[in-house]
């Protein structure tokens, strides 16, 4: 499932994707024929030495290349989403370096992780309605199914477009979505056992009537 809207202004919702083959990814885009014996070595491996593969495969060298971003720390927010949205898919492929206005520290991995952490924060803030923090007792985040803010669907690109530059950049975010969510970005189904990582009192009041006899 995907997040969309018919037009601008309208309420964001889950669409379901179709079924994809082993040669096509989950948004339906065909992968080249000689990805497949890298990829099917790739599955067999460990998840650490996929995620340093994954690095090694994207990650443009930090002496050859770097993305820089001069924020200022009050707009930092909008500043920072106006920057993921509008930036050439090349540059998501370099390492980070963040520059506050007003501030003379220079970035030797400390700004950028501040960043990070202060980006993610104002994203997950119940008062942008982005995110809703579910009942899991884990605390985990879900998108907020009242989102009705016509620039939310630019925000959420630029989310995704951060998590894609965490990884690159190697950067663990103080946050983290529930189960349901990234099933649907991956495009998995979702069923009613999904629902214990949303509410769990709701997902017992459930199974509790599906499996009542009376």
């Amino acid at each position: 499932m995907v997040l969309s809207a018919a037009s601008e202004g309208d309420v964001p919702y889950l669409v379901e994707l179709a079924a994809a083959t082993a040669g096509q990814t989950v948004l339906g885009h065909a992968l080249p024929s000689w990805w497949s014996r890298p990829l099917s070595e790739l599955q067999a491996l460990p998840f650490s030495l996929k995620y340093a593969w994954l690095l090694s495969y994207l990650a443009v060298e930090y002496h050859a290349a770097h993305a820089k971003l001069t924020l200022t720390r009050a707009t930092i927010f909008d500043q920072s989403m106006h920057a993921l949205n509008t930036a050439h898919v090349d540059q998501l492929c370099l390492l980070t370096i963040i520059s506050l206005v007003g501030e003379s520290a220079v970035d030797a991995g400390g700004v950028t992780r501040e960043w990070y952490t202060l980006l993610t924060m104002a994203i997950v803030d119940e008062s942008r309605g982005l995110f809703v923090v579910t009942s899991h007792p884990d605390q985990s985040f879900f998108v907020n199914p009242k989102s009705i803010d016509p620039t939310h669907l630019d925000q959420y690109q630029a989310v995704g477009r951060l998590l894609g530059k965490a990884i690159i950049d190697e950067q663990v975010l103080p946050f983290h979505f529930c189960v349901p969510l990234f099933k649907m970005l991956l495009g998995y189904p979702v069923s009613i056992e999904d629902i214990r990582y949303l509410d769990p009192t709701v997902y017992s009041s459930l199974t509790y009537i599906r499996d009542c006899d009376d």
